[in-house]
């Protein structure tokens, strides 16, 4: 039973096989070892940094795109010299990560406004930048940039574009670095809310699936402890697929494609309500194998394929191989011998 992970949460970060037997010296030693010192360990493996990389990469090209057609769109289109506000803008609208760069750009408005507005008065008084200056700048902008939003990029932005404002070279209005800024932000809101949004159906799809395929693994193999190592790493799936279920509905709930693509994203939630408790059944049977239903595998596996689709197919299939597993009332069976 140590090796059941509820919905939601990830695997232990100490092993099993570790956790379940106190009195062995790896478990002293995984308690003792500060959790700082073991993430810093296992985010230095080599497979952990190319697994960042691959997570991040998606996020960093769109970031990379988005900045330099701002910055085309305002130095070529409207003539502004040095637009680094728009490129700044477009990376800090789509950095924020799925789901949550409508409201970066809000509050990156929010800050730009303020921050070079601040920053202009601060040079029309003080020409030149210095120590004085930035101290004023900076303060003054933060400060203000509060009483309109107490969101931590809104601060940061309003301190960040009054500094830009006073080392970068003058211009004829405020207006224009404003104008700057809210190209880039209106390309990346193109960009987040239709170009780069994710499907919230694919998000989930995948995962889920992926749990799926290990469980229908596990009740295939003859090997138990094949089976019993399938059936882990289907308990160890559930952990990301409750993370894309979360972000998928965020996504939903905050973007135009996501908005269309609800309805569908709904019918796959249904289908998948079991299967925290079919994962859970198949790490506890799939190894003994005996007294099982047969078919049970290849209803998981038609299951995966039916998916979210419109019928909830894949949900009563679902449903019919956990009551395989855990018997018609619902109650764990037991397995002979």
């Amino acid at each position: 039973m140590g090796d059941l992970v509820p919905s939601g949460f990830c695997r232990p970060r100490v092993p099993t096989a570790v956790m379940t037997n106190r009195r062995s010296p790896g478990w002293r030693a995984a308690v003792r070892t500060p959790p700082l010192l073991r993430d810093t360990v296992r985010a230095g493996r080599p497979c952990t940094v190319a697994q960042r990389v691959a997570g991040a990469l998606p996020t960093v090209l769109q970031c990379g795109l988005a900045s330099a057609v701002a910055w085309w769109v305002a130095e070529a289109l409207l003539g502004h010299a040095q637009p680094v506000f728009a490129a700044t803008s477009a990376v800090v609208c789509l950095a924020a990560g799925t789901g949550g760069r409508a409201r970066q750009a809000v509050d990156l408005l929010a800050g730009v406004l303020v921050g070079v507005l601040v920053g202009q008065v601060v040079r029309v008084v003080q020409a030149e930048p210095g120590t004085l200056t930035t101290l004023v700048a900076v303060t003054a902008a933060l400060l203000a940039a509060s009483l309109l939003d107490t969101r931590t990029l809104a601060l940061i932005q309003a301190g960040a574009s009054a500094l830009f404002v006073l080392t970068l070279p003058p211009v004829e209005t405020p207006f224009v670095r404003f104008l700057d800024a809210a190209v880039g932000g209106a390309l990346g809101l193109l960009a987040s809310q239709v170009l780069f949004t994710p499907d919230p159906v694919r998000l989930v799809r995948g995962p889920a699936r992926a749990v799926l395929a290990d469980v229908a693994a596990a009740l295939r193999a003859a090997d138990p402890d094949h089976a019993r190592e399938h059936a882990r790493q289907a308990v160890a799936g559930l952990g990301d697929l409750a993370t894309a279920r979360s972000t998928a509905w965020a996504v939903a709930a905050r973007t135009v494609r996501g908005r269309l693509r609800a309805d569908r994203l709904a019918c796959l939630d249904r289908d998948l309500t079991d299967i925290d408790v079919l994962g859970a059944a198949a790490l506890l049977h799939a190894p003994g194998r005996r007294g099982l239903p047969p078919g049970l595998a290849d209803d998981v596996a038609a299951a995966a394929d039916a998916l979210g689709e419109p019928g909830g197919r894949a949900g009563e299939l679902l449903r019919r191989v956990v009551a395989g597993l855990t018997g018609p009332d619902g109650s764990a069976r037991r397995i002979p011998g």
